[in-house]
């Protein structure tokens, strides 16, 4: 059996164009601070947008992108605000974006996942 090419690179989300070469059938991005290292190293809304913007249309047909987000670091709202109206904007004929959250826990990380359909 074909074994499948993964990826993975240590560096900022905001150069994901420059990783990657060909067309990506998922993409996966845990936003904020690693837990337990420096909560100094963040990912911000900039860099979280730029990476989102290059990497949709990279995303192989049928492909997913799933974000999860968290909101209750400092910066984080911001953050979250950001990716939300990312997501909201992606034309709805070719993307198709489901959003998981927590109603009652304003602070509570949530998920969207967006899958290219054409």
């Amino acid at each position: 059996w074909p074994r499948p090419h993964h990826d993975a690179h240590r560096q900022s989300h905001a150069g994901f164009g420059r990783y990657v070469v060909a067309s990506p059938r998922a993409i996966i991005a845990n936003l904020g601070y690693l837990p337990g290292g420096d909560q100094q190293i963040k990912t911000h809304s900039e860099s979280t947008t730029a990476a989102l913007e290059q990497s949709c249309p990279q995303l192989a047909v049928g492909g997913r992108i799933a974000v999860v987000v968290y909101p209750g670091h400092p910066g984080g709202e911001q953050e979250a605000t950001a990716v939300t109206e990312f997501f909201s904007r992606l034309p709805e004929h070719v993307f198709e974006v489901i959003q998981l959250k927590v109603s009652n826990r304003l602070s509570a990380p949530f998920l969207f996942v967006a899958e290219k359909l054409v």
